[in-house]
């Protein structure tokens, strides 16, 4: 209960601040703005609403050495480590900038919003995804990186661009089955033009 008190006085509860993001050194539930990661947020944002997809802007960030969340949480001295399948994951991947984009992306606002995954039970480590509408947010909780406008195209965008995809048509004897051997990912069929 202090733990569900303290998100909805908007505190930040999390053991690692979102990236773009630090905690205060003086505050540890107030989120302070990461000059360096902020710039690449900004520069995500930036390159998806003038026009380049998810793809193009991993290689850009990839080719252009800059670190992935989960290298750069390190290179600054937490203890961070992704899932254990993806341990050798050290670049930037395609759902790292879609979740940047698409569900972080109401903490660069200034927006912040908690209590999207729960404990099945005290004593089960699994997490099950809360609805949408039980989600604790409180705007305004600390310094936006984005504008809103930035926020509200990027969205636009996003709607615009994905169709949700209709799994009883476009099933694969393989899917769930194939995964890679470098970063232990499911792979998924897609096709080009």
């Amino acid at each position: 209960s202090s733990l569900r008190s303290k998100k909805g006085d908007g505190e930040f509860t999390g053991p690692f601040a979102p990236y773009g993001y630090k905690k205060d050194e003086k505050d540890k539930n107030k989120l302070v703005v990461d000059p360096a990661a902020a710039e690449v947020v900004k520069r995500i944002f930036a390159e998806f609403i003038g026009g380049n997809n998810i793809t193009g802007i991993v290689h850009g960030l990839n080719d252009d050495g800059i670190p992935c969340p989960s290298v750069y949480k390190q290179m600054q001295g937490h203890n961070y480590c992704n899932n254990r399948k993806l341990e050798k994951t050290y670049y930037w991947t395609y759902s790292t900038v879609k979740k940047i984009l698409l569900n972080d992306s109401e903490v660069y606002i200034g927006n912040m919003v908690q209590h999207r995954t729960e404990k099945l039970s005290y004593n089960i480590d699994k997490l099950v995804q809360v609805p949408r509408d039980e989600w604790i947010r409180k705007t305004n909780t600390h310094e936006a990186i984005i504008s809103i406008e930035d926020y509200n195209m990027a969205h636009r965008l996003i709607k615009a661009r994905w169709k949700p995809m209709d799994c009883s048509k476009n099933t694969n004897k393989f899917a769930g089955m194939v995964f890679c051997g470098d970063c232990g990912r499911f792979l998924v069929r897609s096709k080009r033009k």
